[in-house]
Protein backbone atom coordinates (compact mmCIF):
# COMPACT_ATOMS: atom_id res chain seq x y z
CA UNK A 1 0.00 0.00 0.00
CA UNK A 2 1.23 3.33 -0.97
CA UNK A 3 2.11 5.60 2.12
CA UNK A 4 1.72 9.48 2.55
CA UNK A 5 5.35 9.86 2.11
CA UNK A 6 5.34 8.09 -1.21
CA UNK A 7 2.14 9.56 -2.59
CA UNK A 8 4.02 13.44 -1.64
CA UNK A 9 7.39 12.65 -3.06
CA UNK A 10 5.41 11.13 -6.16
CA UNK A 11 3.81 14.40 -6.45
CA UNK A 12 7.03 16.99 -5.63
CA UNK A 13 8.82 14.93 -8.14
CA UNK A 14 7.20 16.31 -10.87
CA UNK A 15 7.84 20.16 -9.69
CA UNK A 16 10.71 22.33 -9.68
CA UNK A 17 12.28 23.27 -6.61
CA UNK A 18 11.00 27.12 -6.94
CA UNK A 19 7.29 25.25 -7.85
CA UNK A 20 7.31 23.52 -4.49
CA UNK A 21 7.88 26.81 -2.81
CA UNK A 22 5.39 28.70 -4.71
CA UNK A 23 2.98 26.22 -4.04
CA UNK A 24 -0.38 28.28 -2.12
CA UNK A 25 -0.74 24.93 -0.10
CA UNK A 26 2.89 24.95 1.34
CA UNK A 27 2.67 28.87 1.74
CA UNK A 28 -0.26 28.09 3.76
CA UNK A 29 1.40 25.15 6.07
CA UNK A 30 4.34 27.88 6.43
CA UNK A 31 2.27 30.33 7.69
CA UNK A 32 -0.24 27.88 9.67
CA UNK A 33 2.76 26.38 11.58
CA UNK A 34 5.07 29.10 12.34
CA UNK A 35 2.01 31.07 13.40
CA UNK A 36 0.92 28.06 15.90
CA UNK A 37 4.41 27.79 17.28
CA UNK A 38 5.73 31.38 17.67
CA UNK A 39 2.28 32.64 18.83
CA UNK A 40 2.55 35.47 15.94
CA UNK A 41 0.29 37.09 13.32
CA UNK A 42 2.92 37.73 11.12
CA UNK A 43 3.02 34.44 9.17
CA UNK A 44 2.21 36.01 5.86
CA UNK A 45 4.98 38.10 5.72
CA UNK A 46 7.47 36.26 7.32
CA UNK A 47 6.81 33.40 4.58
CA UNK A 48 7.02 35.87 1.64
CA UNK A 49 10.24 36.96 2.99
CA UNK A 50 11.33 33.64 3.51
CA UNK A 51 10.16 32.22 0.67
CA UNK A 52 12.48 35.22 -1.54
CA UNK A 53 15.47 34.14 0.38
CA UNK A 54 15.06 30.34 0.22
CA UNK A 55 14.49 30.22 -3.55
CA UNK A 56 17.16 33.09 -4.06
CA UNK A 57 19.34 30.33 -3.03
CA UNK A 58 18.23 27.58 -4.83
CA UNK A 59 18.53 29.81 -8.21
CA UNK A 60 22.36 30.39 -6.86
CA UNK A 61 23.23 27.31 -6.00
CA UNK A 62 22.87 24.03 -8.28
CA UNK A 63 23.64 21.92 -6.06
CA UNK A 64 20.85 22.92 -3.48
CA UNK A 65 18.31 22.17 -6.26
CA UNK A 66 19.21 19.27 -6.97
CA UNK A 67 18.39 17.91 -3.90
CA UNK A 68 15.53 15.44 -3.03
CA UNK A 69 12.39 17.29 -3.68
CA UNK A 70 10.77 15.94 -0.70
CA UNK A 71 13.52 17.69 1.22
CA UNK A 72 13.70 20.96 -0.50
CA UNK A 73 9.63 20.68 0.91
CA UNK A 74 10.89 19.97 4.21
CA UNK A 75 13.65 22.56 4.54
CA UNK A 76 11.12 25.20 4.10
CA UNK A 77 8.65 24.05 6.06
CA UNK A 78 11.73 24.14 8.88
CA UNK A 79 12.26 27.74 8.34
CA UNK A 80 9.04 28.47 9.74
CA UNK A 81 9.27 25.79 12.70
CA UNK A 82 12.37 27.84 13.65
CA UNK A 83 11.35 30.72 13.27
CA UNK A 84 14.73 31.56 11.99
CA UNK A 85 15.77 33.76 8.82
CA UNK A 86 17.78 32.50 5.97
CA UNK A 87 18.39 36.04 4.93
CA UNK A 88 22.72 35.60 4.68
CA UNK A 89 22.69 39.28 6.38
CA UNK A 90 21.06 37.79 9.46
CA UNK A 91 23.85 34.36 9.91
CA UNK A 92 21.30 32.59 11.24
CA UNK A 93 20.51 29.22 9.03
CA UNK A 94 22.22 28.27 6.07
CA UNK A 95 20.96 25.22 3.18
CA UNK A 96 23.45 22.97 2.51
CA UNK A 97 23.19 19.53 0.58
CA UNK A 98 23.84 16.22 3.32
CA UNK A 99 23.52 13.32 1.92
CA UNK A 100 21.60 14.22 -1.12
CA UNK A 101 18.43 16.02 1.07
CA UNK A 102 18.32 19.77 1.40
CA UNK A 103 19.17 20.70 5.15
CA UNK A 104 18.49 23.92 7.13
CA UNK A 105 21.81 24.29 9.21
CA UNK A 106 21.58 26.47 12.46
CA UNK A 107 24.73 28.66 12.56
CA UNK A 108 26.13 30.01 16.14
CA UNK A 109 24.46 33.41 15.42
CA UNK A 110 21.14 31.36 14.76
CA UNK A 111 21.73 29.40 17.98
CA UNK A 112 22.19 32.62 20.10
CA UNK A 113 18.99 33.79 18.87
CA UNK A 114 17.03 30.63 19.89
CA UNK A 115 17.96 31.05 23.31
CA UNK A 116 17.32 34.45 24.29
CA UNK A 117 14.16 34.25 22.19
CA UNK A 118 13.33 31.28 24.34
CA UNK A 119 14.47 32.95 27.42
CA UNK A 120 17.25 30.44 28.73
CA UNK A 121 19.93 34.21 28.50
CA UNK A 122 18.51 37.28 28.83
CA UNK A 123 20.98 38.97 26.54
CA UNK A 124 24.40 38.60 24.89
CA UNK A 125 26.97 41.06 23.72
CA UNK A 126 28.50 40.56 20.69
CA UNK A 127 31.69 38.73 20.16
CA UNK A 128 34.77 40.79 21.11
CA UNK A 129 38.35 40.12 19.50
CA UNK A 130 41.29 40.65 21.59
CA UNK A 131 44.75 42.32 19.64
CA UNK A 132 47.93 41.89 20.80
CA UNK A 133 48.73 45.23 22.35
CA UNK A 134 45.37 45.19 24.03
CA UNK A 135 44.84 45.35 27.45
CA UNK A 136 42.91 42.18 28.17
CA UNK A 137 42.72 40.39 31.88
CA UNK A 138 40.57 37.27 32.67
CA UNK A 139 40.29 34.99 35.68
CA UNK A 140 38.18 34.16 38.49
CA UNK A 141 37.01 36.50 41.40
CA UNK A 142 35.04 35.57 44.23
CA UNK A 143 34.41 32.32 42.60
CA UNK A 144 33.42 34.37 39.18
CA UNK A 145 34.79 34.45 36.15
CA UNK A 146 35.37 37.94 34.88
CA UNK A 147 37.18 39.98 31.85
CA UNK A 148 39.14 42.84 31.86
CA UNK A 149 39.80 44.43 28.15
CA UNK A 150 40.83 48.00 26.93
CA UNK A 151 41.33 48.10 23.36
CA UNK A 152 44.54 50.24 22.35
CA UNK A 153 43.72 52.81 19.55
CA UNK A 154 45.14 52.57 17.25
CA UNK A 155 45.85 49.07 16.67
CA UNK A 156 49.78 48.08 18.15
CA UNK A 157 49.19 44.67 15.53
CA UNK A 158 46.49 43.34 13.16
CA UNK A 159 47.45 39.56 14.98
CA UNK A 160 44.33 38.43 17.14
CA UNK A 161 45.05 36.59 20.56
CA UNK A 162 41.62 36.32 21.91
CA UNK A 163 37.84 36.62 21.47
CA UNK A 164 35.05 36.67 24.22
CA UNK A 165 31.33 37.01 25.13
CA UNK A 166 29.36 38.21 27.86
CA UNK A 167 26.34 36.52 28.66
CA UNK A 168 23.33 38.11 30.91
CA UNK A 169 22.38 35.18 32.69
CA UNK A 170 17.80 35.69 33.50
CA UNK A 171 18.93 36.50 37.15
CA UNK A 172 20.95 38.93 36.26
CA UNK A 173 24.45 37.78 36.52
CA UNK A 174 26.86 37.76 33.57
CA UNK A 175 28.89 34.83 32.60
CA UNK A 176 31.40 35.12 30.08
CA UNK A 177 33.53 32.89 27.83
CA UNK A 178 37.02 33.29 26.31
CA UNK A 179 38.52 31.14 23.76
CA UNK A 180 42.45 32.01 23.20
CA UNK A 181 44.33 31.25 20.08
CA UNK A 182 45.91 28.29 21.21
CA UNK A 183 42.03 26.75 22.08
CA UNK A 184 41.02 28.65 18.02
CA UNK A 185 43.85 26.68 16.38
CA UNK A 186 43.09 23.26 18.10
CA UNK A 187 39.46 23.98 16.58
CA UNK A 188 40.42 24.49 13.34
CA UNK A 189 42.69 21.32 13.12
CA UNK A 190 39.42 19.21 13.93
CA UNK A 191 37.56 21.21 11.53
CA UNK A 192 36.31 19.27 8.02
CA UNK A 193 37.87 22.26 5.91
CA UNK A 194 41.01 23.60 7.99
CA UNK A 195 41.95 25.91 5.09
CA UNK A 196 38.75 27.26 3.45
CA UNK A 197 37.68 31.01 2.93
CA UNK A 198 36.20 30.95 6.18
CA UNK A 199 39.26 29.91 8.03
CA UNK A 200 41.76 32.00 5.81
CA UNK A 201 39.95 34.95 4.67
CA UNK A 202 37.33 35.37 7.04
CA UNK A 203 39.37 34.44 10.06
CA UNK A 204 37.83 36.94 11.98
CA UNK A 205 34.04 36.40 11.65
CA UNK A 206 35.09 32.16 12.52
CA UNK A 207 36.67 33.23 15.67
CA UNK A 208 33.64 35.11 16.58
CA UNK A 209 31.18 32.34 15.66
CA UNK A 210 33.14 29.56 17.34
CA UNK A 211 33.31 31.70 20.44
CA UNK A 212 29.44 31.83 20.14
CA UNK A 213 29.44 28.18 20.11
CA UNK A 214 31.68 27.16 22.94
CA UNK A 215 29.96 29.95 25.13
CA UNK A 216 26.93 27.33 25.55
CA UNK A 217 29.05 23.95 26.36
CA UNK A 218 27.52 24.13 29.57
CA UNK A 219 23.86 24.78 28.74
CA UNK A 220 21.27 22.36 27.65
CA UNK A 221 21.42 21.24 24.37
CA UNK A 222 19.02 22.13 21.48
CA UNK A 223 16.60 19.82 20.77
CA UNK A 224 15.78 20.38 17.38
CA UNK A 225 11.76 21.22 15.75
CA UNK A 226 12.07 19.80 12.66
CA UNK A 227 13.24 16.76 10.66
CA UNK A 228 15.12 18.58 7.99
CA UNK A 229 17.39 20.82 10.10
CA UNK A 230 20.47 20.23 12.35
CA UNK A 231 23.10 22.75 14.33
CA UNK A 232 26.16 23.41 13.20
CA UNK A 233 29.03 20.58 14.26
CA UNK A 234 26.22 18.96 16.11
CA UNK A 235 23.87 16.19 15.90
CA UNK A 236 20.46 16.10 18.24
CA UNK A 237 17.03 13.99 17.46
CA UNK A 238 14.37 16.18 16.01
CA UNK A 239 11.24 16.88 17.63
CA UNK A 240 8.27 15.33 15.25
CA UNK A 241 7.01 17.93 13.18
CA UNK A 242 3.42 16.90 11.43
CA UNK A 243 4.44 18.23 7.46
CA UNK A 244 1.10 17.62 6.89
CA UNK A 245 2.29 16.24 3.31
CA UNK A 246 -0.69 14.78 1.44
CA UNK A 247 -0.27 14.44 -2.63
CA UNK A 248 -3.62 16.41 -3.06
CA UNK A 249 -2.82 19.14 -1.12
CA UNK A 250 0.29 19.95 -3.14
CA UNK A 251 -0.35 21.90 -6.61
CA UNK A 252 2.15 23.19 -8.86
CA UNK A 253 2.13 26.71 -9.83
CA UNK A 254 4.17 28.56 -12.61
CA UNK A 255 7.80 29.21 -11.64
CA UNK A 256 9.28 32.73 -10.43
CA UNK A 257 12.70 33.49 -10.28
CA UNK A 258 13.62 35.00 -7.19
CA UNK A 259 14.37 38.78 -8.09
CA UNK A 260 14.56 42.30 -6.24
CA UNK A 261 14.88 43.47 -2.94
CA UNK A 262 13.35 40.90 -0.25
CA UNK A 263 11.43 43.14 2.54
CA UNK A 264 12.21 43.22 6.45
CA UNK A 265 11.29 39.47 7.65
CA UNK A 266 9.18 40.38 11.13
CA UNK A 267 11.35 37.97 13.08
CA UNK A 268 13.16 40.61 15.10
CA UNK A 269 16.62 41.48 15.30
CA UNK A 270 18.31 39.20 18.18
CA UNK A 271 17.74 41.60 20.61
CA UNK A 272 16.94 39.76 24.31
CA UNK A 273 13.43 39.42 25.69
CA UNK A 274 13.27 40.16 29.14
CA UNK A 275 11.58 37.66 30.37
CA UNK A 276 9.94 34.27 28.76
CA UNK A 277 6.90 34.95 26.60
CA UNK A 278 4.04 32.95 25.67
CA UNK A 279 6.19 31.89 22.71
CA UNK A 280 9.26 30.81 25.11
CA UNK A 281 6.67 28.47 26.78
CA UNK A 282 5.51 27.13 23.08
CA UNK A 283 9.04 26.58 22.22
CA UNK A 284 10.37 25.16 26.10
CA UNK A 285 10.90 21.30 24.67
CA UNK A 286 13.02 22.69 22.41
CA UNK A 287 15.77 23.30 25.24
CA UNK A 288 14.60 21.08 27.59
CA UNK A 289 17.13 18.35 27.06
CA UNK A 290 15.67 16.39 30.25
CA UNK A 291 12.58 15.34 28.22
CA UNK A 292 12.03 11.95 26.59
CA UNK A 293 13.11 11.79 23.21
CA UNK A 294 10.32 12.00 20.78
CA UNK A 295 10.29 9.79 17.55
CA UNK A 296 10.48 11.74 14.55
CA UNK A 297 7.82 11.54 11.90
CA UNK A 298 9.94 10.43 8.62
CA UNK A 299 13.51 8.05 8.85
CA UNK A 300 16.05 8.55 6.88
CA UNK A 301 15.40 5.16 5.07
CA UNK A 302 11.82 5.89 4.49
CA UNK A 303 12.86 8.31 1.04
Amino acid sequence: METKIQKAQGSFESMSPVQIVQSDSVNQKFVDLYEKIHGKADGKMFCETEKFHFMKQLNEKPELAQCNKLSIYGAFIDIAVNGLSCDPAMKQVYLVPFKGKLTVMISPYGELHMRMRCGQIQYADNPVLVYRGDLFKTGTRNGQLFVEHEAVIPRESDEIIACYIRLQRTDGTSDYKVLTMDEIEKLRQFSAQPNSIAWTKGIAGMIQAKTIKHAFRSYPRLRLRGQYTRVESEQEEALAIDYGIEAAQVEAHPAQVANGNGNGNGNGNGHAHKAPSAEARLMAATLNDQQPRESVTFSDNEF
